[in-house]
C-alpha cells in the first residue's frame, strides 16, 4: 500500500512476465501466489484509507485480475472477483468502476462455459459488494437482469450456484434500492427450491442465503399488515418450510431464515412448532444444525425467555433425565431449557455452540431467576453434584 505508484506498476508487470515463462506443471502454485498477494496488497490499501491513482497502473491492475474471472480453477475466480471488487473500493473512480461492470455484465451473454460465467457473476457481486450500494446503484438493474436467467440455468448447477451467490451479495450490498426486485428474485426463489433436487446442496444453501438477503432488505417492512407485504412474508414462510426437508445444511439455513424473520415479524414465527424441534437439534450429530439451533433459541430468550421456557417444559419427550452415556439424552432435562443447556456445555466441543449457548443461559437467567430462584439453585447444586461424582 505505501509503496510508489511505479513500483507497483513494475510489480504488476513482473507477475505477467512471471506468468508467462513460468512452466506449465507450477502455473497454478504460482497463480494462487500472485494474486493472494495482490489481494492482500488492496485490503491493505483499504485499511490505510489509501487510493490507486495513475492511469498505468489502475490498467495494468485490472487487466492482469480480469485475466483471471476466467479460469478454469475455481479458487482462482474467487480470488480475482474479490480482487476487481476490492480494486474498484481502492480506485474510487465511477468511470473505472462503470466499466468493470459493464464488462462482467455483457461477458456471460455471449460466454457458454461455465468458468467465465460463474467468474464474472462473483465478479458483478463483489463489485456491488464492495463498491456500495450507491456507488454501484446505475449498475443494479442490469445486473440483475443478467444474474437472475444465469441462476435458473437447470444445465448447470454450479453456475445456478455462483449467480445466486452473487444475487445475495447485490441484495445484501443495495438495502432499500434492491427492494424493488424482491418480488421477482422471490418468486425464482421459491421456483428454484421446487424444481431444484436435494442433491444439489450448493445451489440450495445459496437460495437460503439469498433468502436471509431479502428478509433483510424487507427488513421492518415485514411487521406491516400490507397486502404485498403479507404476500412476500407468506412466500419466504413457504421457502423455509421446502428447505426444512432438505440436506443438514439447508435445514441450517432454513433456520437462519427463520432467525431473521423473527428479527424483524416476531409475531410470524410459530414458536410451538419451532422450538421443540431447536431443542432436538441441539442433540444432532451435524454442527451446523447444532450452530443453527443454539443461534436461533439465543434470539428467541432475547425476547421470549418466558414463552421458549414453558414451550419446552410442556413438551413430554423432552423431560427426561439420565446420564450422559445414553445417546439422544440430555442430563438435567427435568429443569427444562436451562437444565438442557447446562447438559449441552457438558458434551459440547463447538466455540460457537458454547458461545451461543452461555448467551441464552444468561438471557434466560435475567429474565426468570428472579421469579423461581429456587429453581436455578436447585439445578446448579445438582451439576456440581454430578461434577464431583
Amino acid at each position: 500500500p505505501k509503496a510508489a505508484n511505479k513500483h507497483k506498476f513494475q510489480m504488476i508487470q513482473h507477475f505477467k512476465e512471471c506468468l508467462k515463462t513460468t512452466k506449465a506443471n507450477k502455473t497454478e502454485a504460482l497463480q494462487m501466489n500472485i494474486f493472494a498477494s495482490i489481494l492482500a496488497g488492496l485490503k491493505g490499501m483499504v485499511e490505510e484509507k489509501a487510493n490507486l491513482t495513475g492511469k498505468e497502473v489502475i490498467t495494468a491492475a485490472r487487466d492482469l485480475v480480469e485475466s483471471v474471472l476466467t479460469s478454469p480453477i475455481p479458487l482462482l475466480r474467487c480470488t480475482a472477483a474479490e480482487s476487481l471488487g476490492r480494486l474498484a473500493q481502492v480506485v474510487a473512480n465511477d468511470q473505472v468502476t462503470a466499466d468493470m461492470a459493464q464488462k462482467s455484465i455483457d461477458y456471460p451473454k455471449s460466454a457458454t462455459d461455465v468458468a467465465s460465467r460463474t467468474g464474472h457473476s462473483l465478479a458483478l457481486g463483489c463489485l456491488h459488494k464492495y463498491v456500495g450500494g450507491l456507488g454501484a446503484s446505475h449498475h443494479l438493474q442490469p445486473s440483475i437482469s443478467i444474474l437472475l436467467p444465469l441462476s435458473q440455468d437447470a444445465a448447470s448447477p454450479v453456475v445456478q450456484a455462483w449467480a445466486l451467490h452473487a444475487l445475495a451479495l447485490l441484495a445484501d450490498s443495495g438495502g432499500p434500492m434492491f427492494r424493488t426486485y424482491v418480488e421477482p428474485t422471490l418468486t425464482s426463489l421459491l421456483k428454484l427450491l421446487l424444481t431444484s433436487p436435494p442433491t444439489q446442496g450448493d445451489v440450495l444453501v445459496c437460495l437460503g442465503k439469498l433468502l436471509q438477503a431479502i428478509i433483510t432488505t424487507l427488513g421492518p417492512e415485514l411487521s406491516v399488515y400490507d397486502a404485498g407485504v403479507a404476500t412476500a412474508r407468506s412466500n419466504i414462510l413457504i421457502a423455509t418450510s421446502i428447505m426444512q426437508t432438505g440436506q443438514p445444511q439447508v435445514q441450517a439455513e432454513s433456520i437462519l431464515c427463520l432467525q431473521q424473520l423473527h428479527m424483524f415479524a416476531p409475531r410470524q414465527i410459530e414458536l410451538t412448532g419451532l422450538v421443540p424441534r431447536l431443542v432436538k437439534l441441539l442433540r444432532s450429530s451435524n454442527l451446523s444444525l447444532r450452530r443453527a439451533a443454539v443461534a436461533c433459541l439465543r434470539q428467541l430468550s432475547q425476547r421470549e425467555s418466558r414463552q421458549i421456557c414453558e414451550i419446552v417444559s410442556s413438551e413430554a419427550n423432552i423431560g427426561v433425565k439420565d446420564t450422559h452415556k445414553v445417546d439422544h439424552i440430555m442430563a438435567y432435562s427435568d429443569s427444562g431449557l436451562p437444565g438442557i443447556l447446562f447438559s449441552l456445555l457438558d458434551q459440547e466441543e463447538d466455540k460457537l455452540v458454547i458461545r451461543d449457548c452461555k448467551e441464552t443461559l444468561l438471557c434466560l437467567l435475567g429474565t426468570l431467576a428472579s421469579e423461581n430462584l429456587s429453581s436455578w439453585i436447585n439445578l446448579c447444586k445438582e451439576i456440581l453434584t454430578t461434577s464431583s461424582d
